[in-house]
């Protein structure tokens, strides 16, 4: 990206895999958002702490 007219590497994004705008992944985190909110969970729980949804995600098979 550019930052002050300067090529920079930027590492804080979370778009490596390229799917912020694709429009299932945008419709399936409007969904998310309207039914938790902005900030919940916001990441890693060693950043953030631990959820009932962690444990959710992680019981899901690996084909859901």
């Amino acid at each position: 990206m550019k930052f002050r007219g300067k090529d920079v590497l930027t590492w804080s994004l979370n778009n490596y895999l390229g799917l912020a705008n694709n429009p299932e992944v945008r419709k399936a985190d409007a969904g998310a958002t309207e039914q938790y909110g902005l900030g919940y969970p916001m990441g890693a729980r060693m950043m953030s702490g631990h959820t009932s949804m962690h444990e959710k995600f992680e019981k899901m098979p690996l084909n859901s």
